[in-house]
């Protein structure tokens, strides 16, 4: 058995290379910014925490997969989100 983050690794090292990339947004019931920094940080795409809004969720996926991002246009984590992110995650983040 592997956790969405251990799934997530497997999914980016199959992709290295290949130019192809899947799409990968986090469903969890943790809410707090760590969770968030952490599936952002493993390669997820985006992240909602429970409970999810169709609406919310219907934009997130269509942000990822719709007709701009198939034309190479998906909004990708920032390498500002990134950078927070990781900072979060290692507690150096200025509060």
């Amino acid at each position: 058995r592997m956790n969405g983050h251990q799934a997530t690794a497997c999914i980016r090292e199959l992709e290295a290379g290949t130019g192809r990339h899947v799409p990968i947004i986090a469903l969890t019931a943790h809410s707090m910014a760590t969770d968030r920094s952490m599936c952002l940080t493993a390669g997820m795409d985006d992240y909602l925490s429970k409970p999810v809004r169709a609406e919310q969720l219907f934009e997130t996926i269509r942000r990822h997969v719709g007709p701009s991002a198939q034309n190479g246009q998906a909004t990708q984590p920032s390498a500002h989100d990134t950078q927070e992110a990781s900072e979060e995650l290692t507690g150096s983040a200025r509060r």
